[in-house]
């Protein structure tokens, strides 16, 4: 399973406008930068075939990752 999802990433990343991948990912930077609602950022990502990796980069950049207390 994991060969055949790899190949269809890298076709995929073969088929997309890899400029409108830049510039949607950009928008979203922008969007959390300025406290803006993320959701239309995050739907032009998707239709410009970003991957979720991507986009969650984006958000991981600004925001950090949640990380929940530790109890013992």
């Amino acid at each position: 399973m994991e060969p055949r999802q790899k190949e269809r990433l890298r076709a995929l990343r073969a088929q997309r406008n890899p400029g409108e991948v830049v510039s949607s990912l950009e928008a979203l930077d922008a969007a959390i930068e300025r406290k803006q609602n993320v959701m239309p950022a995050v739907i032009r990502s998707v239709k410009a075939y970003a991957t979720v990796g991507e986009i969650s980069q984006v958000m991981r950049r600004r925001w950090g990752e949640y990380r929940g207390p530790v109890q013992l």
